[in-house]
């Protein structure tokens, strides 16, 4: 995915089988974490977290996500689309 421009990120969700220390051995910068209960990045932690419990909305089942720095002062990336021209 870097090769083609994209900039990689890792989500972690629940039963991950790597501890803290492992993901933040990983070549990511980026994390983001589930509501679920998962080991902390060390020196590090996530860019995007998934807020508990999740809302409906018209019977749909909707995670809600929050953006913030990291430890080191990170941030998710995003994509800016322009369409037509």
């Amino acid at each position: 995915m870097q090769a083609g421009g994209y900039v990689p990120g890792l989500y972690v969700g629940a039963r991950a089988l790597l501890t803290g220390q492992q993901l933040a051995d990983l070549s990511f910068q980026h994390y983001w974490r589930s509501q679920s209960r998962v080991p902390e990045i060390p020196n590090r932690g996530y860019q995007l977290v998934q807020l508990f419990p999740s809302i409906e909305i018209n019977g749909v089942s909707v995670d809600i996500d929050i953006a913030q720095n990291d430890e080191k002062g990170g941030q998710a990336p995003w994509l800016r689309l322009e369409i037509g021209s």
